[in-house]
């Protein structure tokens, strides 16, 4: 399936979902620049607190009742830019099997969480983040 970008200059992007949460999907989903239905930005990700895990479970919920799935890309601004100064939770919260039984513990539902963390060097294919390496994570939430 796929959807057609909103909020983008030029021609409409599509963004096909597929499951895959490697390198060359997170850099399609942040070259779209804008968020969609089943596609959201998340400047930082803190399961420490509270209200901040409970909101993530509900992201992940409405990712879950996309008829495909989706994903969230976690450090990105709404814009797909960067997240300067955001918190930068340790690769070890981005376990698929302990993400997955945080959701599990509120949703009763199959539940089906891929999680991989990046280091990006951005350069050529985005043009907006042309200088530096920033952590982003993406996590991809396939039906």
């Amino acid at each position: 399936m796929s959807e057609t970008a909103s909020g983008t200059a030029g021609p409409a992007q599509v963004l096909a979902f597929d499951g895959q949460v490697g390198e060359e999907k997170l850099a399609e989903l942040l070259a779209l620049g804008a968020e969609h239905s089943s596609l959201d930005f998340k400047r930082e990700l803190n399961l420490n607190e509270p209200i901040k895990k409970l909101d993530f479970i509900k992201d992940c919920a409405a990712m879950m009742n996309q008829p495909q799935g989706g994903y969230l890309v976690i450090g990105a601004n709404d814009d797909g830019t960067p997240a300067k100064g955001a918190f930068a939770p340790s690769k070890e919260m981005f376990d698929s099997a302990s993400l997955t039984e945080i959701v599990g513990g509120y949703v009763d539902a199959p539940i089906d969480i891929r999680a991989q963390v990046h280091t990006l060097r951005l350069a050529g294919s985005l043009p907006k983040w042309q200088s530096s390496t920033s952590p982003l994570r993406l996590m991809g939430y396939p039906q």
